[in-house]
């Protein structure tokens, strides 16, 4: 005969049975200590490596903007015998500042603005112009051409002189070589990076380092650097102080292409 086994016995069998299970399954403290160590370990390796992945989203994003504002730029030059867009002050609809003149070329607005650049305020641009890309938020700032317009008239800067001056793509001799246009500070509302103005707009208006400028990357020993746009159509990356040494590269008349101040 099978013994016979009562129902107790039965219950208090399973019962042991579902408590030992459950133990088995439990974390104890120390293994769930070790977990969350080794969670915080691949977060600290992972997050710098995440945030110079999308530093680099946001250059690239940066540089694609350069290269549709310099093609609008050489569009306009075709469109006007050679002629890029002139100083203007654009206060009245038929004179916009580059802008505005180009806005027909690049259409959409938002490519004004570096992804890099702050949100909240937006980077700063014109108050007294009536076009509105020239009013709208911008990260960028033109080419004042300084020294082909006054060093031949041996003047200092003087933007009574500069106003309406239009240079030409014939007047570049090294358009891979000099820029168009730069990255602003956000507080500057300035059209024209005009370095014989003063200091040197490129001490007060410029950001050289706009793209990875980091904590992360100051430790590592980069200080960072800045988007550019170039006469013959090309953009790039230059690393902090890059483009005044050794050849200021915002210049056009040999003799100040190598007038760069130390950085």
């Amino acid at each position: 005969m099978k013994p016979v086994t009562s129902s107790s016995g039965r219950q208090q069998k399973e019962r042991s049975v579902g408590k030992n299970s459950a133990t088995r399954c439990a974390f104890t403290l120390v293994e769930l200590l070790v977990v969350i160590a080794i969670i915080a370990i691949l977060a600290a390796l992972l997050l710098p490596v995440l945030g110079r992945a999308r530093e680099s989203s946001l250059k690239a994003s940066c540089l694609n903007n350069h290269r549709q504002i310099i093609t609008s730029t050489i569009l306009y030059a075709d469109d006007t015998d050679g002629a890029y867009p002139p100083r203007t002050r654009g206060m009245d609809q038929g004179h916009p500042c580059w802008p505005g003149r180009l806005l027909r070329y690049y259409s959409n607005i938002g490519l004004l603005v570096c992804p890099s650049d702050r949100k909240i305020p937006p980077p700063a641009s014109g108050t007294r112009q009536v076009h509105p890309a020239d009013v709208a938020p911008r990260s960028y700032m033109i080419n004042g051409w300084n020294d082909f317009f006054l060093a031949p008239k041996r003047m200092p800067f003087n933007d009574q002189i500069l106003f309406d001056k239009a240079i030409r793509e014939t007047d570049l001799d090294e358009p891979a070589g000099t820029i168009v246009y730069g990255e602003k500070n956000a507080d500057s509302a300035h059209f024209f990076m005009d370095f014989m103005e003063g200091e040197g707009n490129a001490w007060q208006e410029l950001v050289w380092n706009m793209h990875n400028r980091n904590s992360q990357a100051r430790e590592e020993g980069n200080r960072g650097g800045s988007n550019y746009s170039f006469a013959d159509g090309h953009a790039e990356y230059i690393g902090y102080g890059g483009t005044f040494n050794p050849v200021n590269l915002w210049a056009v008349l040999e003799q100040f292409r190598h007038l760069a101040k130390g950085n």
